[in-house]
């Protein structure tokens, strides 16, 4: 009962923290001020509220070089309020195309300017995945989970085929990010 709780209130802050961030970009008639306040206070609220400490070792290296790609081991619906706690503001996502039709991140994904893959259409995934390389160009960075779904371990699994592969052609073009 705890954990649901928890898990409750955490959403709740979420929720909250997006109309709060909203709100501050109307204000200041800025998307980007929104973007900003919604990942640096949901991510706050949001664990605050579940009752989590965040505590981040060489948080500088997630700063050292942007924009960049970030790629993790998706294992909780816990990861993306981790990522937007230590990566803050200028970055996107990219993420399974049925996210898009999520009623909770949907909005807040297509917002964020997140780019949907069709993880099983491979030809469809590298063709979603060339604006990408604009968002990098623009200076925000990117969040990628190339597993394609939630580990059940600590250890990395095998890329997504559709991922890999474009990920290997835009790697193999040398893009000056």
């Amino acid at each position: 009962m705890k954990e649901a709780v928890r898990t409750a209130a955490a959403y709740g802050g979420i929720v909250g923290s997006v109309w709060t961030g909203l709100g501050l970009g109307l204000v200041n008639r800025s998307r980007k001020v929104a973007l900003d306040s919604i990942m640096n206070i949901g991510s706050d609220v949001s664990l605050a509220l579940a009752g989590i400490d965040v505590r981040v070792r060489g948080e500088a290296n997630a700063w050292e070089h942007r924009p960049a790609v970030f790629i993790f081991n998706h294992q909780s619906q816990l990861d993306p309020v981790l990522l937007a706690k230590v990566l803050r503001h200028d970055f996107t996502g990219i993420t399974k195309k049925e996210m898009a039709t999520d009623p909770l991140f949907g909005p807040l994904l297509r917002f964020a300017g997140a780019t949907f893959v069709d993880r099983g259409n491979t030809e469809r995934a590298v063709e979603a995945l060339a604006p990408v390389v604009d968002t990098l160009r623009q200076g925000t960075s990117v969040i990628i989970a190339p597993e394609g779904t939630r580990s059940p371990t600590p250890q990395i699994g095998p890329f997504k085929k559709a991922l890999s592969a474009s990920l290997c052609r835009r790697r193999s073009r040398s893009f000056p990010w």
